[in-house]
């Protein structure tokens, strides 16, 4: 039996970010259009199975301000990614 953690949301955007930003140069992205892709990857799920909706997204790169930046107004609005987060956890230990 493996037992995989599940991504939180904050880490599938970073991924779909780094993913596509390496495979197609794009950088910026609307919270649905993140939404949709995170979803359609199953990547993360809430609790009642359901996919994350973009105004799930729009809160957690909010409350998340030192990995992501909006950038643009309005209906142009997109999220960037600011850097990579700190993933120092080995065994369970901070280091």
């Amino acid at each position: 039996m493996s037992a995989t953690r599940r991504l939180d949301l904050h880490e599938a955007m970073v991924l779909v970010m780094l993913a596509k930003k390496a495979k197609t140069g794009k950088y910026a992205w609307s919270t649905s259009e993140l939404a949709d892709v995170i979803g359609a990857a199953e990547l993360f799920l809430r609790r009642d199975g359901t996919p994350a909706k973009a105004s799930q997204v729009g809160s957690r790169a909010k409350r998340y301000p030192a990995l992501f930046s909006e950038v643009g107004r309005g209906r142009e609005k997109r999220l960037i990614l600011n850097r990579l987060p700190r993933m120092c956890q080995k065994n369970g230990k901070k280091r």
